[in-house]
C-alpha cells in the first residue's frame, strides 16, 4: 500500500502578503482557511473547492538551506499528504531518499518532512 493520501497543497512564496491575498481572495475566489507561523514565516492558507494554497510571507534574514536549485521567480512546493511522516521517513531513508529538513510539529499539530525531487523541487510530506 502506498505511503501517499494525494496532494493536500501548492504553497507559492511571496514578498508582498497582502497584494497576494488580494489577488487570490477577491479576483480568483479564494477564501481564507487558517494562518500560521512557522520559522518567523507567515503562512497563509487559501482555499477554493478542493484546492488548498498555501501562500508563504519570505522572510530576508531567514534563508532555508535546503533550497538547492537557485530562484530566479517565486519559489513553489508541492505538499504530498500522507498518513505517517515518521514512518514515511524511514522507509525514505531505508531507500536512500535523504530527508532534507524535518520532521517537524507544527501548532496546529501537523507533522511536516521535506525532499527534494530529481530536478531540485521542493516536496513536503505532510500528516493531518
Amino acid at each position: 500500500m502506498s505511503p501517499w493520501l494525494g496532494i493536500h497543497h501548492i504553497g507559492i512564496e511571496t514578498d508582498n502578503m497582502e497584494q497576494s491575498r488580494h489577488f487570490y481572495e477577491k479576483l480568483l475566489g479564494f477564501r481564507l482557511e487558517r494562518r500560521l507561523t512557522w520559522r518567523d514565516e507567515q503562512l497563509v492558507f487559501l482555499k477554493q473547492g478542493d484546492v488548498l494554497l498555501e501562500l508563504v510571507g519570505k522572510v530576508q534574514s531567514v534563508e532555508l538551506s535546503f533550497h538547492s536549485a537557485p530562484r530566479t521567480s517565486a519559489a513553489m512546493h508541492l505538499a504530498l499528504e500522507v498518513e505517517d511522516v515518521i514512518k514515511l521517513v524511514e522507509q525514505l531513508h531505508e531507500q536512500g531518499i535523504p530527508v532534507i529538513d524535518g520532521p517537524h510539529e507544527l501548532q496546529n499539530g501537523w507533522i511536516i518532512a521535506f525532499i527534494e525531487g530529481p530536478s531540485g523541487e521542493l516536496i513536503e510530506c505532510i500528516e493531518v
